[in-house]
């Protein structure tokens, strides 16, 4: 399941007529669309609704280990130009200078910056973009799911000056860049998806120890391949993964040590059990 978060209904239009989305019961001045494969909320803008509408929708839906969620609209720039879509690589709360750093696995043809996140419009920042919503869903949605299960996609909709902005010009930024968005999406959804040899609780007790580990993408795939392997032949996959799941380690080196103990054992029982 993909979900989308956006503040505003232009923001959505573009997604919920692509998607094929439907509206659906909600609370208060949250609207939202789903369908078999996606659930869109709109929030409204500002800090306290965006909060509210990712919480509601997390709680009514809840996430699985598999699931990603996207804080997709429009921020200000004086670095990038209109129409451009940025994947934020960091997100900072203006008012309580936290930091939060999603994990960025996965290829993509957007362009990357830092977003700062304020309480109300500005003329001038010292982050790549600025807008009102993303460091506080992205702390709200962290509470559901993983740093690798978090997204957040700005399109670009003016130079830090919103009284250049309307309903019509927001929309027709999002129809610009909608299908480039879903498609990088599916695709990566598609990789997300559970093996299917490996049981449910196989593939979220993986992933846990993936996060454990600091695991990086190529290393993820070495081991998920190993667990399918030790699968077939009979292994109990769950059994070991959980006997793992309070390893941690810290830095590159380490993590490729606990991957490489951690294949050895596969194989180890692997071999008894045959």
């Amino acid at each position: 399941m993909i979900y989308f978060l956006t503040a505003l209904y232009h923001e959505a239009k573009p997604y919920i007529e692509v998607l094929q989305l439907k509206r659906v019961a909600a609370a208060g001045n949250i609207q939202l669309f789903r369908s078999n494969d996606y659930i869109l909320a709109i929030g409204g803008a500002g800090p306290v609704k965006s909060t509210v509408a990712t919480v509601y929708l997390l709680t009514r839906y809840p996430p699985g280990c598999n699931d990603f969620f996207i804080n997709i609209g429009t921020a200000g720039s004086k670095t990038f130009q209109i129409g451009d879509v940025v994947l934020c690589h960091k997100i900072v709360n203006t008012f309580t200078r936290k930091e939060f750093y999603p994990e960025m696995l996965y290829k993509h043809p957007f362009r990357e910056g830092i977003l700062g996140s304020v309480g109300n419009p500005v003329s001038e920042t010292v982050y790549d973009l600025a807008d009102m919503e993303g460091a506080f869903v992205y702390e709200a949605a962290q509470t559901f799911l993983k740093a690798t299960q978090i997204y957040c996609l700005k399109t670009v909709s003016d130079y830090l000056c919103t009284e250049s902005v309307t309903g019509k010009s927001i929309e027709k930024l999002m129809s610009g860049t909608v299908d480039d968005v879903c498609s990088w999406l599916d695709s990566i959804a598609e990789r997300g998806k559970p093996s299917e040899l490996l049981s449910d609780e196989e593939n979220c007790l993986l992933e846990n120890l993936n996060e454990n580990l600091n695991l990086t993408f190529a290393m993820r795939q070495i081991l998920l391949k190993e667990c399918r392997q030790a699968k077939l032949r009979q292994v109990d996959v769950a059994e070991l993964l959980l006997q793992m799941q309070s390893a941690k380690t810290k830095g590159k080196e380490e993590s490729k040590a606990a991957l490489a103990k951690l294949i050895k054992i596969l194989n180890t029982v692997s071999q008894n059990d045959i």
